[in-house]
């Protein structure tokens, strides 16, 4: 019996574990590709329902309302009847407005996509006033201010005497403490998160040699790095969250705080109470206000402050009329496993034609992707 050699057993064993190998990298590859397809699909998808979320916040923020028929005279005019709105019949549009998005306003609205069409998901979104923040140029302005009063006492200071008769010497006069409001911003800032609003803006001019564009660019200042996980709100936190986004807005330098319309993280720094009761809100917005008088009616019950106790320079602060002109906006979509954060700036733009003037629409001006 002769013997022959094994090395076929041994090329076959080979063969089946390189097949084997091969085979599982091939399936492995497959697998890999579709989750990587099935991500970039939902990325896509997620991506357009963040776009989406925004026109919920259009819709909820807009009052539409009829463009009234030109009515042409004939004949004698007819006595007009008294007008509606004094009589409390008909609505000022800013009232119709208030009834209409102040319950929507600083709260965390969930919308649920379960079996719609097909798509699974769901979107949250935070709308806030733009008026209802601090302005950052308003405070740049009392900084300015500040610079311009410290070079006027310096031109007006007197010229130093020369050598006189000994005799009791009078200590020379203190300069007056000086409360504008970036000061009694900076008080508050500091209290809360042990950072200066006031010096951060002082170096971010002398480094940059310009104004922020934007709340989140003073992260770039050191000691505002703390802000950095609390830039805007987060949908797991549900107590009176201090956001810097939130508290800090752009502005003009004109720009005072709406107190109908103030921000989660403004009313936790002033030290107001949150209330849910939009609707005593709304029943006391008018185009003008006189807080010195309206105050105690409307926001004490509301805020837990009464006028007299509010600081001076937060009573300098107010705005005395009542405007809308931008709101953000901070959306949460997620489909799947893929989650996309927005954040977009909605500013008053003119009616169309067709709607009455006294509409205030919407539309979107600034996006940032989260």
């Amino acid at each position: 019996m002769t013997k022959k050699p094994g090395y076929i057993i041994v090329l076959t064993l080979l063969v089946i574990s390189l097949s084997i190998g091969l085979v599982t990298a091939i399936v492995r590859q497959v697998f890999s590709y579709q989750r990587q397809a099935r991500f970039s699909f939902d990325k896509g998808r997620v991506r357009m329902l963040s776009l989406s979320s925004i026109e919920i916040a259009l819709s909820q923020l807009s009052l539409v309302l009829a463009k009234e028929a030109e009515q042409k005279p004939q004949g004698p005019p007819a006595k007009s009847p008294p007008a509606q709105g004094a009589t409390g019949e008909k609505k000022d549009n800013y009232q119709q407005w208030a009834t209409k998005v102040l319950p929507y306003l600083n709260r965390w609205q969930t919308f649920d996509l379960e079996g719609n069409n097909g798509l699974e998901g769901s979107i949250r979104i935070y709308i806030a006033s733009e008026q209802g923040k601090i302005s950052l140029a308003y405070l740049e302005n009392s900084l300015d201010q500040e610079k311009k009063m410290q070079e006027e006492e310096q031109k007006a200071a007197p010229v130093q005497p020369g050598p006189q008769r000994p005799g009791p010497q009078r200590a020379p006069p203190q300069p007056l403490e000086r409360k504008d409001p970036l000061s009694f911003i900076d008080q508050l800032v500091s209290n809360e998160k042990e950072v200066s609003i006031k010096n951060a803006l002082k170096d971010f001019r002398n480094q940059f040699k310009r104004s922020p564009d934007d709340p989140s660019e003073l992260l770039r200042i050191r000691g505002f790095e703390k802000f950095k996980d609390s830039l805007f709100l987060n949908t797991e936190i549900t107590d009176r969250s201090f956001a810097l986004m939130d508290l800090f807005t752009l502005g003009f330098f004109d720009s005072k705080i709406n107190p109908f319309l103030l921000s989660r993280s403004v009313k936790k720094l002033l030290g107001f109470t949150e209330s849910k009761d939009s609707k005593a809100l709304a029943k006391g917005v008018k185009s003008s206000m006189n807080w010195f008088l309206d105050w105690d009616k409307i926001f004490e019950p509301v805020y837990g402050k009464k006028y007299a106790a509010l600081d001076p320079v937060l009573k300098v602060m107010l705005a005395t009329t009542f405007a809308v002109t931008s709101f953000s906006v901070v959306s949460y979509c997620k489909i799947g496993n893929v989650t996309q954060k927005i954040y977009a700036l909605i500013e008053v733009t003119q009616p169309d034609e067709e709607f009455s003037p006294k509409s205030l629409i919407f539309k979107v001006s600034r996006i940032y992707w989260l």
